[in-house]
């Protein structure tokens, strides 16, 4: 059970809000506020979904881009396999043999 909220000065800042928690208190709103932009600040951006990564790699195809390219430009150096699993799922094998990964991780 945590302890009733005490208002102080430094309320709706980060600050704030860490204080309320190492004194165990409910935070108030705008300490609760000032904590989501932090957070918001800092979240690392989403993952793209595998049929994006799949749209984007028959886009680089398209344009001619070579295999190392495309898996560079991707994220994917030394992890081909996890490319390979994701196209699978986006029921893309045929990207996975365009880039040569079926070879790679045979």
């Amino acid at each position: 059970m945590s302890n009733p909220t005490i208002h102080r000065d430094i309320c709706g800042t980060v600050p704030g809000y860490r204080l309320h928690r190492k004194n165990d208190e409910d935070r108030c709103q705008p300490c609760k506020s000032a904590w989501s932009e932090r957070c918001k600040k800092y979240a690392p951006e989403p993952k793209p979904t595998a049929s994006e990564v799949a749209s984007e790699i028959d886009w680089l195809l398209s344009l001619n881009q070579g295999h190392h390219y495309i898996i560079t430009a991707l994220g994917y150096v030394g992890r081909e396999h996890a490319l390979k699993s994701r196209l699978m799922r986006a029921s893309r094998p045929d990207l996975a043999t365009k880039l040569s990964i079926m070879e790679l991780t045979a």
